[in-house]
């Protein structure tokens, strides 16, 4: 009875001496974790963390063996759940509490031999850009209630590893900070915590989420919560400034933890919105124009004026037209056949940038696409001024269109051909794509306020058109396929 009675004021004072291991403030969570790919900029062998590996292990003295089973909050803020079987093996869940990574809870496999164990987690996506396959946690025992260990990924960094479990109710809040970074006025951005009892199983954490001052606000989760250990609550955390500037404030999470309160600090800068890009591209989604277009070179040079044929070598089994091989895309400057785009002042309306115009058309043999001569395309294209419907409401109306360089003048080619609004709603940042396309290549618009990204409105590819070649001109010259798209946040 004696040793017991010894073992046990061990364990205690241990517990009263070692405080709760948390991450280092010096430290960041989000670079050269276990689950989050290295920059790369840094050397992928080399650990980015010397943290002294301590992992305070449960001791099972019920079974006079270890035991890993408990919940832990290791120096990365990630949250492990483990069961721990008689056979020794180890299962259970962490939440890496990487915001870029698509799941952050990911499973755990594992197992233990005397004072020695492995735990394995496994991102439930397969990977990505930026979070790795998996990582393991490699464990000794080395006292009772102490263990160091390291862990490694599927990138082959490294590093060293703290864990702790808690003898009481523990509140744990992920993020620990939130940054909203840039919003437009009048325009609201929303983030989410998790806040999750990480206390030794069969405690219980109660609290009470304090509420921020505007313009930050709680839309889920204020008031008072009640968790078993392991559970969870999700508090979502708004923004929505009304004038320009740099806000600061927190939310106070007090519960029984005996660390009470939580502070998670907010943070965000409200700007107005000063610009608005429109634009729309058509473009031929392939390297040619397509083997129907595929002619004779006499034959083409025949129904085609513009094509140089004293300058094309001999003999030419066919030619073709370069398409511009691409997919969507959202850049401003990618290769098109038709391009409309306005840049305006969100304040005054006033134009900035002015584009309109037909891109540059390529005569190449058909069989190695090599370019036999260029030419610039015809552009009846024509982009409007914005125009005010109502206060904070605009439009921007876009038409016309363009044939290919060597094809103008062919009977029965497709021309390019778009009537089409964008509808912008500039105090709640939204926009609306209404009107009608032709029926060929491929279209795609955009809108972009200030320098934020771009938000696609269009990205369709309508063609080719089986027979176009052969129907009548009135068919594929005419828009009949019509856009009635809903307001889009941007």
């Amino acid at each position: 009875m004696s040793w017991r009675l010894d073992r046990v004021l061990c364990v205690l004072v241990l517990g009263l001496i070692i405080p709760r291991v948390g991450l280092p403030q010096s430290q960041t969570a989000k670079t050269g974790s276990p689950a989050r790919r290295q920059s790369r900029k840094a050397n992928a062998t080399n650990s980015l963390r010397t943290i002294p590996p301590v992992l305070r292990a449960k001791l099972g003295t019920e079974q006079g063996s270890n035991s890993v089973s408990g919940i832990w909050m290791d120096s990365y803020n990630y949250l492990w759940t483990l069961d721990q079987a008689a056979s020794g093996s180890i299962s259970g869940t962490v939440n890496v509490g990487e915001s870029n990574c698509p799941s952050p809870i990911w499973s755990v496999a594992g197992s233990i031999t005397g004072n020695q164990f492995t735990l394995t987690a496994t991102n439930p996506t397969g990977g990505d850009f930026e979070c790795v396959t998996s990582f393991t946690y490699s464990m000794v025992i080395a006292s009772p209630g102490v263990a160091t260990g390291t862990w490694v990924n599927t990138d082959g960094v490294s590093g060293s590893v703290t864990m702790t479990e808690s003898s009481e109710p523990a509140a744990a809040v992920i993020p620990s900070n939130v940054d909203f970074g840039s919003v437009t006025t009048n325009h609201t951005a929303t983030r989410r915590l998790t806040i999750q009892n990480v206390g030794s199983p069969g405690s219980l954490l109660v609290g009470f989420v304090s509420s921020p001052s505007p313009p930050f606000t709680i839309t889920e989760g204020a008031g008072a919560f009640s968790l078993a250990s392991g559970a969870t609550a999700t508090v979502t955390v708004g923004f929505q400034p009304s004038t320009t500037g740099t806000f600061s404030d927190s939310i106070s999470i007090n519960s029984n933890d005996p660390l009470s309160p939580t502070v998670v600090p907010l943070s965000g800068t409200a700007d107005l919105l000063t610009t608005v890009t429109v634009w729309v591209d058509a473009f031929i989604p392939w390297n040619q124009f397509g083997p129907i277009a595929v002619l004779p070179t006499d034959f083409l040079c025949f129904l085609a004026p513009s094509v140089p044929c004293d300058s094309l070598p001999e003999p030419l089994s066919g030619v073709d037209i370069a398409g511009d091989g691409r997919l969507f895309s959202s850049q401003t400057n990618a290769s098109s056949r038709v391009h409309w785009l306005e840049t305006f002042d969100a304040n005054t309306l006033a134009p900035i940038v002015y584009s309109t115009g037909a891109g540059i058309s390529s005569l190449v043999e058909a069989t190695t696409g090599a370019t036999l001569a260029t030419a610039q395309g015809s552009s009846t294209a024509l982009i409007s001024y914005p125009s005010q419907l109502a206060p904070g409401l605009v439009s921007v109306s876009v038409s016309g269109g363009g044939t290919f360089g060597f094809l103008s003048g062919i009977p029965f080619t497709p021309a390019i051909n778009v009537n089409a609004t964008f509808i912008i709603d500039l105090t709640n940042r939204e926009c609306q794509l209404v009107g009608t396309y032709g029926g060929f290549p491929a279209f795609e618009a955009y809108v972009q306020g200030n320098s934020d990204p771009p938000v696609a409105l269009l990205q369709q590819n309508v063609g080719p058109e089986a027979a176009w070649f052969f129907e009548l001109p009135l068919l594929f010259f005419s828009n009949f396929h019509t856009l009635a798209g809903t307001m889009v946040p941007f």
